[in-house]
Order: structure tokens, then C-alpha cells, then sequence
């Protein structure tokens, strides 16, 4: 493998990892309620549009974008890249994961540096 596929493979996998849901996450978190989510319709959709043009924001700001679906092909993947992450230390992993989530080396380097010492 070359290092452009080698990168690549530990982007899509981080990537994937982050997108997968966290079910337990909720629990941790508490307060939660068992209703189901409320599924809007297209009414509330529009007034919800125009409520936030009359404020002078962006009219779908406010609505977040569904998670991606992970293909089981890429969970696959994911899962054997992320083996390569095993024997490392824990700072050269939070470079490689904070890298894949686009953030500049100088940023990481700033981060970093208070926990070197």
C-alpha cells in the first residue's frame, strides 16, 4: 500500500467510526426521555423556515442533517484499519484521528503540546 491509500483507509474508517451511532452514550448521559422523535411534517418544516428568515438567520440551520448508514463493507474495513491503531501510543493516535477530522497540524501541535510534559 502506498501512503495516499494508507491515509485514505484511516479516514474512511475514523469517519465511519464517528458516524456510527453510540447507544450507550445515552445512558451516560441521563435525562433522557422515552418518547419517540417527533417526525415533522411538511407544515412544520416551513413554518420553522420562516420563523428563522424573519429573524434574519438561515432558513434550515436549525435542522441537523441524519447520520450517515455505514455500508457492513466499510465496518469491515474499519475494523481491520483500525488494528492498526492498536500498538501505538495514545498521542499518535489522537494526531492521526484529530488529522482525519481535517484539523491542520499546527492546531494539533498547539493542542498537544501542554500534554507532553
Amino acid at each position: 500500500m502506498t501512503l495516499d491509500e494508507i491515509e485514505a483507509r484511516l479516514h474512511e474508517a475514523i469517519t465511519t467510526l464517528a458516524a456510527l451511532p453510540d447507544r450507550e452514550r445515552a445512558w451516560l448521559k441521563g435525562g433522557t426521555t422515552s418518547w419517540p422523535p417527533v417526525l415533522r411534517d411538511m407544515g412544520d418544516v416551513l413554518a420553522l423556515f420562516y420563523e428563522r428568515k424573519a429573524q434574519g438567520k438561515a432558513g434550515f440551520d436549525a435542522m441537523t442533517a441524519p447520520r450517515p448508514v455505514a455500508d457492513p463493507c466499510v465496518i469491515d474495513r474499519m475494523d481491520a484499519t483500525m488494528a492498526w491503531l492498536r500498538g501505538m501510543e495514545r498521542r499518535d493516535t489522537t494526531i492521526i484521528v484529530l488529522r482525519a477530522h481535517g484539523m491542520s497540524f499546527e492546531r494539533i501541535a498547539w493542542r498537544l503540546k501542554g500534554k507532553s510534559e
